[in-house]
């Protein structure tokens, strides 16, 4: 497991600022945000250098993050994505695939892989983890404007700066109201907010298009939302998990989703980790996440066939 490094942030400016070392390997350039590559969000740029994350400046004018209408034969960027949150003893993991496709498609002739995880930090003050799932470009607008008012909504309380109790749930909600009358009504998508604010707990919100509400102890976005996924959260996710146990049922319902719906979801599977410590946001390595892969794949068969073979002698 590996963790953010930390330094103290110039409030004065609002901008937040975390180079992860565990991105090193993930390939994206260090003045990129996770996910972004210039003005072509499916290029993926070979760099050895640390992901560093930096809110990107909204502009809905000329250099506007919305793509002009597309041709009829053109289906627009999508996230089709399996991500989500689910709560334990003392915190949230959150997760996400990383395919990108333009709807269902062949793989090989369009697919590309990015980090949909987004991260936000004011040290000492709060730490955010977001993921959305639909169009690629609604997705980026709304968390870039979401992380950035949430930085200009902190207020000074004494020596110290706080972020309201009930600033997060208004800032999506404003953020999401500002995109959509951008869009037309297809182009809408599906966000999770985890949320640790200084001296509170976790919380996570869900968006649904522009209706904001408090999402579930595990919750899914994206094509994930099936029965594959309710059957195993149902039979293994208990809210008082430790933080490894809750890790390993992310990369369950990851694998799982990649193996059923290789269409919709593939690539990696990005896992982080929210806590209430003093090194909140934590992100699992590829060597983790693919080992523990390698073990559900070599071992979640026996069980299931033992069951099979018991119950078989209830039969007459």
């Amino acid at each position: 497991m590996r963790t953010w490094t930390h330094e103290k942030e110039n409030l004065s400016t609002k901008t937040t600022t975390r180079i992860g070392e565990a991105a090193q390997s993930r390939g994206y350039k260090s003045d990129r945000l996770p996910g972004d590559a210039g003005n072509d969000p499916t290029k993926r740029i070979p760099d050895k250098q640390a992901r560093q994350i930096i809110p990107a400046t909204l502009d809905f004018g000329h250099n506007s993050p919305y793509p002009p209408t597309p041709k009829p034969y053109l289906k627009r960027l999508s996230k089709m994505t399996m991500a989500g949150s689910l709560h334990f003893k003392d915190g949230v993991v959150v997760f996400a695939d990383q395919l990108i496709s333009r709807g269902q498609t062949n793989e090989a002739l369009f697919a590309s892989y990015q980090c949909k995880l987004r991260y936000t930090e004011i040290y000492g003050v709060y730490s955010a983890i977001m993921v959305g799932s639909g169009n690629d470009h609604v997705i980026s607008a709304v968390i870039d404007d979401t992380f950035q008012n949430l930085a200009r909504n902190l207020t000074e309380h004494g020596e110290k700066y706080v972020l309201p109790p009930d600033t997060p749930k208004i800032v999506l909600e404003e953020a999401l109201n500002r995109v959509y009358e951008k869009i037309t009504p297809s182009d809408g998508a599906t966000f999770i907010l985890a949320l640790h604010v200084r001296d509170a707990a976790i919380r996570t919100f869900r968006a649904d298009d522009k209706v904001v509400h408090r999402s579930k102890p595990l919750d899914i976005i994206g094509i994930g939302e099936n029965s594959l996924m309710s059957f195993i959260s149902d039979h293994l996710y208990r809210d008082v998990l430790d933080y490894r146990e809750a890790v390993s049922l992310a990369i369950l319902l990851g694998f799982e989703a990649k193996r059923y719906c290789p269409q919709y979801c593939g690539g990696l599977t990005d896992v982080a980790v929210l806590r209430t410590t003093q090194q909140p946001i934590m992100v699992v390595s590829e060597k983790e996440v693919g080992e523990v892969e390698t073990f559900f794949a070599r071992n979640l068969r026996d069980p299931l066939i033992l069951s099979l073979k018991e119950s078989a002698r209830i039969i007459g």
